[in-house]
């Protein structure tokens, strides 16, 4: 079970004039920092694999099956056989995600790849990118988002090529981090 905050931040009342809105902002960021810091929340996961599929038809890659996270904090929330998140708390989430895709062929067709991000198997967000197989591709996707406590979030990218199938190399990075809570 994830711990409580021994306070939950509510803002006050965001003042209409600048030097009022000087004053209230530095009284006010020091109770944002400290609510952050008694309940911290995030997550940092790297992925490289070597042979991700790719095909004619658009093929889906779960990310970060079997990954080790980096960071996860307050911890238990990272499930490192299915590659998923649980998140811990409701509330307003930072949600970054980058995947490079390398360079695999001889430049004479187009592939493209989609990334996406899953919460509770619902599509929330996605990114593509598309170019020639001589060059890398990069999807990136940096959100700000509400998510409910206990959402499962994932990752995944979406591999497709004009004329073959095969495997590609990928690297993937996945970041989580709260920045309020309800």
């Amino acid at each position: 079970m994830a711990k409580r905050p021994s306070e939950k931040y509510y803002p006050g009342n965001i003042p209409n004039t600048l030097p009022a809105l000087v004053q209230f902002l530095y009284d006010e960021l020091p109770r944002i920092a400290q609510a952050l810091n008694e309940f911290p929340v995030g997550l940092n996961v790297d992925q490289a694999e070597a042979a991700v599929p790719i095909g004619i038809v658009a093929v889906e890659f779960r990310l970060f099956e079997g990954a080790t996270p980096s960071l996860d904090l307050p911890g238990g929330g990272w499930d490192s056989i299915l590659g998923e998140w649980t998140v811990p708390v409701s509330g307003l989430y930072q949600l970054n995600a980058n995947v490079i895709i390398g360079a695999f062929a001889s430049g004479q067709f187009d592939y493209g790849a989609t990334l996406r991000v899953y919460s509770n198997d619902v599509e929330l967000f996605q990114n593509s990118d598309a170019g020639q197989d001589d060059f890398d591709l990069s999807c990136n996707l940096s959100i700000s988002s509400f998510v409910l406590r206990d959402a499962v979030l994932r990752w995944t990218i979406a591999l497709q090529h004009q004329q073959q199938t095969g495997t590609v190399p990928v690297v993937a990075t996945a970041g989580v981090t709260s920045t309020a809570q309800e």
